[in-house]
């Protein structure tokens, strides 16, 4: 039987696994997580039967001589044609997004010094982080990765500013303890976002 996904547009996915001594090792990912890192989607914009995020696999592949880790993605295609004859169907289609904007009582950002550049984001157990001098523009994009919609910037606010904000983004004792974004976003940054429809 052939399976099928839809899958609705293309955006940037960071989670893509780079070859380590000429492997690629994923472990315990969803149809639908393989689908995303495969075809450089978030996971709002992956359309398929409840199943494909309920099974889990683990992927071990060898890459040939001199394969870059750019080339991880288009293998992964090629896996999930071959192994579980997928059937990908491209659509474009309206999505309803989040606006960034300024609370009422304005934003609570620190420029960043000298117009600096740099970010790190990281991930664990049930809580994502966002630390270091961003534009809005991208901060908008980071948080897009973990939200059910886009997330654009709606602040008008240019250059780049300092930010440290860490947010519940699952289960576990970690996220029980760490806010949820809307909250991060009004006690860290003076932030929060509104749902926009689709156009």
């Amino acid at each position: 039987m052939r399976q099928q996904a839809v899958l609705w547009g293309w955006a940037p996915f960071p989670d893509i696994p780079g070859p380590a001594h000429g492997r690629v090792e994923i472990r315990a990912a969803t149809l639908g997580e393989l689908i995303q890192r495969a075809y450089l989607l978030k996971p709002y914009e992956v359309a398929g039967p409840p199943w494909i995020y309920e099974d889990r696999f683990d992927v071990l592949a060898k890459l040939p001589d001199g394969a870059a880790g750019e080339q991880v993605p288009l293998m992964l295609q090629a896996l999930l044609a071959e192994r579980f004859e997928l059937a990908v169907e491209r659509r474009a289609k309206p999505v309803a997004t989040y606006r960034l904007v300024a609370a009422k009582n304005g934003p609570k950002l620190r420029p960043a010094e000298n117009g600096a550049h740099s970010v790190h984001v990281s991930v664990g157990a049930g809580i994502r982080r966002i630390k270091g001098d961003v534009t809005l523009r991208e901060l908008a994009g980071f948080i897009s990765k973990s939200a059910d919609r886009p997330v654009e910037d709606g602040t008008g606010l240019k250059g780049s500013y300092s930010v440290d904000l860490e947010w519940a983004s699952g289960d576990g004792p970690a996220a029980a303890a760490a806010p949820a974004l809307s909250t991060a976003l009004g006690e860290r940054l003076g932030s929060s976002w509104s749902r926009r429809r689709a156009s």
